[in-house]
């Protein structure tokens, strides 16, 4: 089971993971049959992989560790090739799966019923700006758009639920901070 990355696709998902979290599984980058998630549980990547094999029962947690040891390799493709409880990337480095189960990422992706970010109440925008930031460096790795602006539509259906920005393959979201 093969999964191929851009070096710069799986740098913009690194932002996402958790650096220094208790939760172990949130400290890393979870590969699944169709997607690779990263979330600190406030914001959340996930990329849309087009795999090698067929990766039918994929779930494997690779360590942040092991993804920033793989961002330094020369190479500008990043191969993880997954078999039973070890991953391999490029030749090079092995890992070991994390044995816990990673959050059910899919219930954080709002679905796509109204454009555009909504104020609270009090007229603020209830969202980290650090973490729009992060969505805007992501998103323009993926789109090619290098001025930094971001473009991607915004989807959210209230100021308690997040909002998805999406670019191709890529989805971003970015939870409301408590106002």
């Amino acid at each position: 089971m093969k999964v191929t990355l851009k070096k710069e696709w799986l740098k913009a998902i690194e932002m996402f993971a958790a650096k220094k979290d208790v939760r172990e599984y949130l400290n890393s980058v979870y590969f699944d049959e169709t997607n690779v998630v990263a979330t600190d549980g406030h914001r959340l990547c996930c990329l849309k992989h087009s795999a090698e094999d067929e990766l039918s029962g994929l779930k494997f947690i690779v360590p942040i560790e092991v993804i920033k040891q793989a961002l330094k390799l020369k190479s500008n493709f990043i191969t993880f090739e997954f078999n039973g409880d070890v991953c391999t990337i490029n030749d090079s480095i092995l890992c070991k799966r994390i044995d816990m189960k990673y959050p059910e990422y899919q219930h954080a992706i709002p679905k796509k019923t109204s454009e555009g970010i909504k104020l609270t109440d009090e007229g603020k925008i209830p969202f980290n700006i650090r973490y729009l930031h992060d969505a805007q460096i992501a998103l323009s790795v993926f789109s090619g758009n290098k001025l930094g602006v971001l473009s991607s539509k915004c989807w959210m259906d209230s100021p308690h639920t997040g909002c998805l920005f999406e670019e191709g393959v890529l989805q971003v979201v970015v939870m409301p901070t408590r106002v």
